[in-house]
């Protein structure tokens, strides 16, 4: 994410879930990590160890209804340029390697 082609591609997609109402985790890091300067253009995003998002929803009715499921898949969907972007860009993480072994 700290090069600029695929740290602005990386970038825009956190920006699209945010403008579709995602939430995303907050940076574990309190500072950018050395080498990058701390006035780096995408400093935010170097600051996280994982990029988790979510929508939230109130309790209602649908929750016991195929409507649940929609937003799940949806939200699964939604996700799949950010999952595309990691699978490019960083790899399989352990934790996937481990469960489908």
């Amino acid at each position: 994410m700290a090069a600029a082609r695929t740290g602005n591609k990386l970038a825009g997609i956190v920006e699209a879930l945010r403008a579709t109402d995602y939430e995303l985790d907050q940076p574990e890091l309190k500072r950018i990590p050395a080498p990058y300067p701390q006035d780096h253009p995408r400093g935010q995003l170097l600051r996280h160890k994982r990029l988790i998002y979510w929508r939230r929803w109130p309790v209602g009715r649908w929750i016991a209804s195929r409507e649940a499921l929609e937003r799940v898949r949806t939200t699964w969907r939604d996700g799949m340029d950010l999952k595309r972007w990691f699978d490019q860009n960083v790899g399989e993480s352990a934790y996937s390697k481990r469960i489908s072994e």
